[in-house]
C-alpha cells in the first residue's frame, strides 16, 4: 500500500523537523516547504494527499497558498484537504482560513502526537468527499448518456411515425366506405396504436427537454379559460372512447383572469392530469375541473371517480416513469411520465402540484398558482426571449 503524502509548509525549521519526524514515524511520506511559494512549485510536479501549512510565512503566506490551491485548474489539487496552523488565538485568523477554503485548523504550539489523529480524521473525510464526487460525476455522465439517447430518438423516430400516422389517416378516409365492420375495427386498432405511440414518443421528447435544462416555455398573455379548453380538446378522443364527461366550473369569474403563461406547455400539463384522471376512472363517469380565485392567485383542481391515490407513494407518482398502478395486471396504458411532466411544467410557471383523495372518493390533483402568473407588463428581456 502506498504511503499517503503530506506537504508540510512552515518557515520555522524546528516545527518542520518535529512535524516531519512524527508524521514519518506514523507511516506518512513527508515533503517539506519553507513558504507558500515553494509549496506551489512542488504541487505543480508532485502529487499529495494533504497540505499542512503555517499561516504567517515570508514570500507567500498560508492564506495565499490556500487560495492558489483552491483556484488550481486540476480538480484533484483544488480539492486537496488543507489544515492551517496558526499561532494566533483570534477568531479573525480562523475566519480568514475557512473563508479561503481551509478544511481545518490547529493552533500553535502543536501537539504532534494528538495532531496525527486529527490528520487521519481529515484524510478520511476527504476520501469520503472524493468518493461522493466520483459518484456525482458518474451520475452526471449517465444522465448525459440518457439525454443523448433521447435526443437521438427524437430525430430517428418522429419522422417515420408521423409518416405512418399520416398514411393511416389517409387510408382510413379512403377506405371508410368500403370496409366491413370487422375490417373497420381492425384498421382502427392500427390507427389508435400509431396515435398512442406518437403520444408516448412526444412525452419522452418533452422529458428529454426537461432533463437538458434548456428553456422550454415562452410566456404570453391569455385568458385562463383558453388554456383549459385547449387541454380538454387534447383529451377529447380519450374521453369519447371511455364515455367520460368532463365538466368545467369556475368560481369568482376566474375563467377570465388574464395570465402570462406558455399556453401550449401549461395546457399540456393540464391535459396530462386529465388523461391520468380519465384512465383511472371507470368508463361512463365524470371528471371535474374546478377553478377558483385564492390569495391573489388561483387554484385549479381535477377530480376523478377512480380509486384514488396510494398516499404513501405520492413521491413515486411525481418521479420519472413512476406509475399510479404499476402492477403486472394494470389495465391502463402509459409510460409513467404524465404526472412528472405536469409537475415540472406547473413548476416552471411558478405553481405547485399536490395530489390527494376526496372525502367522497376519487383522486384530486390540485394546481396552485400565486400572483406571479397573473398578467403584468412584459419586460424588455422577456420580449426579446419570446421574439
Amino acid at each position: 500500500m502506498n504511503k499517503r503524502r503530506v506537504l508540510l509548509v512552515d518557515d520555522d525549521p524546528v516545527y518542520l523537523t518535529l512535524g516531519s519526524e512524527e508524521l514519518e514515524s506514523r507511516g506518512y511520506d513527508v515533503c517539506e516547504a519553507h513558504n507558500g511559494a515553494e509549496a506551489l512549485t512542488l504541487l505543480k510536479s508532485e502529487p499529495f494527499d494533504i497540505v499542512i501549512s503555517d499561516l504567517e510565512m515570508p514570500v507567500l503566506t498560508g492564506i495565499c497558498l490556500l487560495e492558489g490551491i483552491r483556484s488550481d485548474a486540476r480538480e484533484d489539487v483544488a480539492a486537496l484537504p488543507f489544515i492551517m496552523i496558526t499561532g494566533r488565538g483570534d477568531t479573525d485568523s480562523v475566519g480568514r482560513a475557512y473563508d479561503s477554503g481551509a478544511t481545518s485548523f490547529v493552533q500553535k504550539p502543536v501537539n504532534w502526537v494528538t495532531f496525527v489523529h486529527h490528520i487521519e480524521f481529515v484524510l478520511r473525510a476527504s476520501e469520503q468527499a472524493a468518493a461522493l464526487r466520483g459518484a456525482r460525476d458518474d451520475a452526471k455522465k449517465a444522465l448525459q448518456s440518457k439525454n443523448a439517447v433521447l435526443m437521438a430518438l427524437r430525430h430517428e423516430l418522429r419522422s417515420p411515425l408521423h409518416v405512418i400516422q399520416g398514411f393511416a389517416d389517409l387510408l382510413g378516409y379512403k377506405l371508410k366506405d368500403s370496409l366491413d365492420e370487422q375490417s373497420t375495427m381492425e384498421f382502427s386498432f392500427i390507427h389508435d396504436g400509431v396515435d398512442d405511440m406518437v403520444d408516448k414518443i412526444d412525452k419522452l421528447f418533452l422529458y428529454a427537454d426537461i432533463l437538458s435544462d434548456e428553456p422550454i416555455v415562452k410566456m404570453a398573455e391569455t385568458p385562463l379559460s383558453s388554456v383549459i379548453k385547449l387541454a380538454v380538446v387534447r383529451t377529447k378522443k380519450l374521453a369519447e372512447d371511455t364515455g367520460t364527461t368532463i365538466t368545467i366550473t369556475y368560481q369568482d369569474e376566474v375563467e377570465e383572469t388574464p395570465v402570462r403563461i406558455d399556453e401550449k406547455m401549461l395546457s399540456t400539463a393540464i391535459a396530462h392530469l386529465l388523461d391520468n384522471a380519465i384512465k383511472f376512472s371507470p368508463d361512463h363517469t365524470k371528471v371535474a375541473i374546478h377553478g377558483r380565485s385564492k390569495d391573489d392567485g388561483f387554484d385549479l383542481s381535477i377530480k376523478d371517480c377512480g380509486d384514488g391515490f396510494d398516499l404513501g407513494r405520492i413521491g413515486t407518482y411525481l418521479e420519472g416513469f413512476g406509475q399510479r398502478d404499476d402492477g403486472l395486471t394494470r389495465t391502463s396504458s402509459g409510460i409513467g411520465l404524465g404526472l412528472t411532466l405536469a409537475n415540472h411544467l406547473i413548476s416552471v410557471h411558478g405553481g405547485t402540484l399536490s395530489l390527494s383523495n376526496a372525502p367522497d372518493g376519487g383522486a384530486v390533483a390540485t394546481m396552485r398558482f400565486g400572483p406571479d402568473i397573473l398578467s403584468r407588463p412584459v419586460t424588455a428581456k422577456e420580449a426579446a426571449l419570446t421574439g
